[in-house]
């Protein structure tokens, strides 16, 4: 997966305005996860139920073996435009 790509802000910027609008027992969707590191350091910050999704089957790919040592999150292959998950399937969605 090589080094993470952050388009808009890294996540130390991003967590303190996240962080009133998030629990640790929420499901979290990270939509467009790319290759960046929101996820994991979410993650790293005790947050466990999170799905991160990419159009990408390569980044995807890349993430799982990357990240494969973070066994509570998911990784999939989804369309932002026709998601296959069912309505209220998650707390909060993330988008950077």
């Amino acid at each position: 997966a090589g080094e993470a790509t952050e388009w808009l802000v890294s996540y130390p910027t991003l967590a303190p305005h996240l962080a009133p609008y998030l629990e640790p027992h929420h499901k979290i969707l990270v939509i467009g996860c790319g290759n960046s590191d929101l996820s994991t350091r979410l993650y790293d910050d005790g947050f466990r139920n999170i799905t991160s999704m990419d159009i990408s089957p390569v980044v995807i790919q890349q993430m799982k073996e990357k990240f494969g040592n973070c066994t509570e999150m998911r990784w999939d292959v989804e369309d932002v435009m026709a998601m296959s998950y069912p309505d209220n399937s998650f707390d909060v969605l993330v988008d950077k």
